[in-house]
């Protein structure tokens, strides 16, 4: 199935990875309800406070096929090769995809204080931008 969809990339001469592509939606995502997020609290508006959690909503549903694609890229193009960065993905994806989870649960709910949502925030923007730095190291150790 994979070496159909990479013949059917590759015949539209596509022959990149997939990951990298979609790696970006989920991350400018959870920067941009981020900054909606700190926004919504500057100027208290209720409106901004949604748009932010609908982007932490989208984040934590793009981050399903990001995942998908990356172990499908990590299959065909390397082999499977275990190394130390790729490890360090496998661990933190899932860790991001419960906070993620957590953090909209806790918007949903209206539970949590603006300053607890804060910290949630910036725990998801770092087990995030970590994502980004094992990806980069991936890619520089092969």
């Amino acid at each position: 199935m994979l070496e159909s969809i990479c013949k059917t990339l590759g015949g539209w001469e596509f022959f990149h990875l997939l990951h990298p592509v979609i790696a970006c939606l989920p991350m400018g995502l959870l920067m941009g309800g981020f900054l909606f997020f700190l926004t919504s609290l500057m100027i208290k508006s209720a409106s901004l406070g949604q748009t932010a959690y609908h982007c932490l909503m989208l984040a934590w549903i793009s981050l399903v096929p990001t995942g998908i694609t990356g172990l499908l890229d990590w299959s065909y193009f390397y082999k499977s090769s275990i190394g130390g960065p790729i490890l360090g993905k496998m661990i933190l994806l899932p860790l991001l995809f419960f906070l993620i989870g957590f953090v909209t649960w806790l918007m949903r709910r209206s539970i949590a204080r603006p300053h607890r949502l804060v910290t949630g925030y910036l725990l998801c923007l770092n087990i995030a931008l970590s994502l980004a730095y094992y990806g980069a190291q991936f890619l520089r150790h092969l």
